[in-house]
């Protein structure tokens, strides 16, 4: 999509006029502009920073269960018998999907202060109520309630960023927001294997207390939430000490001019599921899917492949599985900038699928244990890198609030879908979740890198193309 001069300066003026400035049009905003550094910086700061805490707790829980997993809860539940383990995680995978478009829905209609915090402390409550239970069936219907509450963590946020940033400011924002997930991620794997070495202490075992510490931890997080947390850019005078009504109105003529979609329209239903039929959407959710295939695989049993595959130790498991995540950062990062400077989007995927194809490669076949640990490295960094560069890319080819509702809830349950897909299958790799993954990263590579033609002005495989955006005119 182009816009000559014109263009811009009657979007400009005409956002002018519907915030109630008088006056001729401003010139087009410089992206190096001080002000709009400065105001840019400042959004960063407050959204990207409590985007990537909230979505660190989502992943936390695999993160506390997978690091459990290698400790003596799955006997003291009974989840060591057939397929309880896989069901636990699986039931979760569940009430997600049936959770996460209404939750995202709900991000609008009550806002994010109010409802990001709603569900950070319920799922904070949760997870504390986990260190307590002393059966299978109770965990399995805590993580029912678990998937409910943590369901629209990140779909809400993922479309809450896209709101605030033009499309080729996107993919950086959402490698920040992924930076502080797995270095949150990461930490939390050391702080478990803390947790782990006070079993018995107050009468909880080791496993117990990374359910209580994390539980704790994640319900103060939900009350700060509630200031830090900032509205949607039309709202953003609504936000606790955040923008000034210049700034705001700044940040509000950059998006408008961008894709023209500032103002959310009154919300109905039908304008969301209409959507629905769109098979571009369903194309996005196809690749949500696969890549959720491959970083599930990690993220919930990388301890389990550590001890079990690699020989390690339960300790040594759980620490182990921190570095991966740490060097996960730079990847992310540096692929991010590249996309954002070039606006490019499907080569990044496409890149960063064959390193994924690459890493469980050398995980599953190599014989030399430190090359199988490598390859964990080389998978984590590439996975992590794709989130970004995924969301990216469904967020800056979506336009409008309700196609952007509607991609953002429909990618958010397929992503548990492949979830699942990997949880069942666990019993047919015991040991090893490279047949599962290497089977989801290679379709990633194909389905990944589409063809899409060539416009002025963009590079093969740009972020926009009029081909692949779902715009209607009632949003």
């Amino acid at each position: 999509m182009t816009h000559d001069a014109s263009d811009l300066g009657d979007a400009v003026s005409d956002a002018a006029e519907d915030d109630g400035i008088a006056g001729p049009a401003p010139a087009a905003i410089d992206p190096d502009d001080a002000l709009e550094r400065r105001i840019r910086r400042k959004v960063d700061f407050r959204l990207c920073t409590i985007a990537g805490i909230l979505c660190s707790l989502n992943l936390l829980d695999s993160g506390v269960i997978s690091s459990a997993a290698v400790t003596s809860m799955l006997s003291d539940l009974g989840l060591d018998h057939g397929n309880r383990f896989s069901v636990s995680i699986f039931i979760f995978t569940i009430s997600s999907i049936v959770f996460q478009l209404p939750s995202t829905i709900a991000v609008r209609i009550l806002g994010p202060r109010v409802w990001f915090t709603a569900i950070t402390i319920a799922f904070g409550i949760i997870t504390l109520g986990t260190g307590f239970v002393r059966t299978w069936q109770q965990m399995i219907v805590l993580r029912v309630l678990l998937g409910a509450a943590m369901s629209g963590i990140f779909p809400g946020l993922a479309y809450l960023i896209s709101t605030w940033y033009p499309r080729r400011e996107q993919q950086l924002r959402f490698a920040f927001m992924q930076s502080g997930e797995v270095i949150v991620l990461a930490t939390g794997s050391l702080v478990n294997y803390g947790l782990n070495r006070m079993d018995g202490r107050g009468g909880l075992e080791g496993w117990r207390w990374m359910f209580v510490v994390q539980g704790l931890c994640t319900c103060f997080i939900g009350v700060v939430t509630f200031w830090w947390m900032i509205d949607f850019p039309e709202n953003s005078h609504k936000s606790f000490r955040f923008l000034s009504a210049d700034e705001a109105s700044i940040v509000s003529k950059r998006i408008q001019v961008d894709r023209g979609d500032l103002v959310a329209q009154d919300f109905a239903l039908a304008k969301v599921l209409v959507h629905a039929k769109d098979p571009k959407v369903w194309a996005f959710a196809s690749l949500f899917f696969m890549q959720n295939i491959v970083s599930t695989a990690l993220a919930y049993f990388v301890p389990i492949i550590l001890e079990n595959g690699l020989g390690y130790s339960s300790d040594a498991a759980i620490i182990l599985s921190a570095p991966p995540y740490y060097y996960a950062v730079v990847p992310v990062l540096v692929s991010s900038w590249f996309a954002d400077k070039y606006r490019i989007r499907a080569p990044i995927i496409a890149f960063n699928a064959l390193c994924l194809i690459t890493g469980f490669a050398v995980l599953g076949f190599a014989s030399n244990s430190g090359a199988r640990y490598f390859g964990v490295f080389l998978a984590t960094g590439a996975y992590v890198g794709n989130w970004a560069a995924l969301t990216a890319y469904q967020a800056n080819n979506v336009v409008g609030y309700a196609a952007t509702e509607a991609d953002s809830g429909i990618n958010a349950n397929m992503t548990p879908t492949g979830n699942g897909n990997v949880c069942l299958r666990l019993r047919l790799a015991q040991c090893s979740m490279v047949p599962v993954a290497l089977q989801g990263a290679s379709s990633s590579a194909t389905l990944k890198r589409p063809r899409i033609p060539r416009l002025s002005g963009f590079r093969l495989g740009n972020f926009i193309s009029p081909s692949i955006v779902t715009k209607t005119n009632n949003n």
